[in-house]
């Protein structure tokens, strides 16, 4: 007998069961497809037509089988339970990198439109960008930025 082979034969499982393994975890992932599919649906219709719903399947699909390769029955109750949450996290990451803007300047731009109304049912024209930096306690050049 060879000591050496014997030694990687303990560390790697045999490919059979690492077979079995690695279906049984893409069974996993096709039982849940219906609800990772209601997900995508949902959170489309928030969305611009610019989104394609398969790509926000894609995305979930390819984070599930990330999961499953990690999911340990013993630990979960199940796997949706275990992993919604990061699916869905991982549909929004994507949906951020799509975004031009960061977070901070949609903000901004939130505020501005906010004021602008208030302002313009008050005194029936738009405020300039110094009232609004005034108002926002920001530079007037971060919102000329934010404004174009």
């Amino acid at each position: 007998m060879n000591p050496k082979k014997d030694e990687e034969m303990l560390k790697e499982p045999p490919k059979a069961y690492a077979q079995m393994l690695k279906k049984e975890q893409d069974e996993l992932v096709l039982s849940y497809m219906p609800a990772l599919r209601a997900m995508a649906f949902r959170l489309k219709e928030r969305l611009p037509s610019s989104i394609d719903v398969n790509d926000l399947i894609s995305i979930g699909v390819e984070e599930m089988i990330k999961l499953s390769r990690r999911y340990d029955k013993e630990q979960n109750d199940n796997f949706w339970g275990f992993a919604r949450k990061r699916v869905n996290g991982s549909m929004l990451d994507y949906l951020r990198s799509l975004d031009v803007m960061s977070r901070n300047n949609r903000k901004i731009i939130k505020d501005i439109d906010a004021i602008m109304d208030e302002y313009f049912l008050e005194n029936e024209c738009e405020p300039d960008d110094e009232y609004l930096a005034k108002k926002l306690d920001l530079d007037v050049e971060k919102i000329k930025e934010v404004r174009t």
